[in-house]
């Protein structure tokens, strides 16, 4: 029974350190590109679920290799991490990631060979957002070229072509862009620790006050992106609304408080909106309604998740 039970907390804080919330990121990145390719050729569904089942355990599998990355501001941060308080070992939990990684390599290898190229990218980059967060934007930056790996990956193993991906390139981009503002925001919780650790981010580069300021400017960004590429469909606009409407909250909310609890508590609209806005851009790919309903239900699953599962401490 001793070791049952020391599985089942390895299990339990392995799957509490990957954030549940953020599932949704990757699985509505991910899908972007599934539908990409759904609209040049017909869609195999094995093959469309086994993509969409390595999107949505692909954040928590890559955030363990980042919490370990980032253990020295972590433990300023956020003290409370399994990883950091020791409730989570990292080498055991650094090898299970390393497995999913390798079951997901091969998987991609046998379907297509040259979806390794955008799945190890994404883990890459990844990497270097853990050092890239220190030199302001350039964090923002690696961390939204490594979710728009997702879509990159996605297109591709499902036989898509590997260059070809970019003639979708202002997709691309707004899925680039949405994660860049969604990071920006999730630095004022982190503010002191990465102070203290030397990470200059672009909240710690001009302070609290002027970056809440910043804040406010940034959240309707998506809107202007959404806008300019909405295309007449309706399911669209109601997830462009949603999406968009949810940035501006955050960042009302980050202007209205951008240190204490709340700065992380209020993160929870953040990352529903990014899961929206992601989703809206499946509608383009005439998947109309599909998008919509993955815009819904991502709001639902990160709101609940975050707030019944992570309320009370910094994940």
């Amino acid at each position: 029974m001793g070791n049952l039970s020391k599985i089942g907390s390895f299990i339990f804080y392995y799957i509490k350190s990957g954030r549940l919330y953020y599932a949704f990121v990757t699985l509505t990145a991910g899908w972007v590109g599934v539908a990409m390719y759904q609209s040049e050729s017909t869609c195999n569904v094995f093959n469309k679920i086994i993509t969409l089942t390595i999107m949505f355990v692909g954040w928590g599998v890559n955030q363990i290799i980042n919490d370990y990355m980032g253990l020295k501001e972590d433990r300023i941060n956020a003290p409370d991490r399994p990883m950091v308080s020791g409730k989570l070992q990292a080498k055991p939990a650094l090898l299970l990631s390393s497995i999913i990684i390798l079951m997901a390599v091969i998987w991609s290898f046998c379907q297509t060979p040259l979806s390794l190229i955008p799945l190890l990218g994404g883990v890459l980059m990844n990497i270097v957002y853990s050092y890239a967060k220190g030199y302001g934007i350039c964090g923002n930056l690696a961390f939204g070229l490594s979710i728009s790996a997702c879509t990159w990956y996605s297109y591709v193993v499902l036989g898509g072509s590997l260059w070809g991906f970019f003639n979708y390139w202002k997709v691309w981009a707004a899925v680039v862009l949405f994660n860049m503002i969604m990071t920006y925001f999730t630095y004022f919780k982190d503010y002191l620790g990465d102070k203290e650790a030397g990470k200059n981010t672009l909240v710690v580069k001009w302070g609290l006050e002027k970056a809440s300021n910043m804040g406010v400017l940034f959240s309707f960004v998506p809107a202007i992106i959404l806008g300019a590429l909405y295309d007449g469909d309706r399911n669209f606009l109601i997830s462009a609304i949603l999406a968009s409407s949810l940035f501006i909250l955050t960042g009302i909310l980050f202007k209205k408080e951008n240190g204490g609890k709340n700065t992380y508590f209020n993160l929870k609209y953040n990352f529903a909106a990014l899961s929206a806005s992601q989703a809206c851009l499946v509608c383009r790919f005439g998947r109309s309604i599909e998008g919509l309903v993955l815009a819904i239900c991502s709001i639902i699953w990160v709101i609940v998740v975050f707030s019944l599962g992570y309320k009370n401490e910094k994940a």
